[in-house]
């Protein structure tokens, strides 16, 4: 993991934060700004994604916004901003999974009698909340990537077969081993295994995730 000068290092977060858990954060956004394309079935894996990432994500924004506290400081001091956040990532769960964004009217106004001018300041704040949504977490992840030093590096020959071979499979995983053996029976090409995760690590931002003890596979990240 590549240190930033504003990274807040005595954010214990930070310290732990991992380029697989940024290469999840970044798929999922990729395939949020494009949900419209998406069947119903990859739109419900997407939220399943995005429901198991929702820690990950209070502690990435709140690592920003109070760096000096851990998110059971948060809690306790500022519930309101906490709760705003989980607001947000309602939402954004509602966008995914295209369900209506019910509008949150305050329980002093009747909405029978409310005014044009009223309803239509609600209306605003209400789709204004949903754009807030969306930019939170766009931004959020555009800003991990440029403090983590997120970047696609040019690959070399070796590293450029292990890439397209893992983004053939579909449901598998492969572990060092076996991507050493298609190397060196596919194509005669021999590395050793410090060589091969030293590659392995450069793919990350290309989509390629690992599992402990299942092995190395690819995600969308576009």
């Amino acid at each position: 993991m590549v240190q930033h000068e504003s990274i807040p290092v005595k954010n214990e977060f930070f310290k732990n934060f991992n380029p697989e858990n940024l290469a999840k954060l970044d798929s999922i956004v990729n395939r949020f700004d494009r949900r419209e394309s998406l069947t119903d079935l990859q739109r419900a894996e997407l939220n399943t994604e995005f429901c198991d990432c929702v820690s990950i994500l209070n502690e990435v924004y709140f690592a920003y916004v109070y760096p000096d506290l851990s998110l059971k400081e948060v809690m306790r001091k500022y519930p309101d901003d906490l709760e705003e956040f989980q607001e947000f990532l309602n939402i954004l769960s509602c966008l995914i999974t295209n369900q209506d964004i019910p509008v949150d009217w305050p329980n002093s106004i009747d909405f029978e009698k409310a005014d044009p001018t009223t309803i239509g300041c609600i209306e605003y704040h209400h789709k204004e909340k949903i754009e807030r949504s969306k930019s939170t977490l766009c931004n959020l992840v555009l800003k991990l990537k440029e403090d983590f030093g997120w970047k696609k590096e040019p690959l070399n020959h070796i590293e450029m077969i292990i890439l397209q071979k893992l983004k053939s499979l579909k449901d598998e995983k492969m572990t060092v081993s076996q991507i050493l053996f298609y190397l060196d029976n596919e194509h005669k090409t021999s590395i050793d295994e410090k060589t091969a995760r030293t590659y392995l690590k450069k793919l990350v931002p290309y989509g390629i995730q690992h599992k402990a003890k299942s092995g190395y596979y690819y995600m969308h990240t576009a």
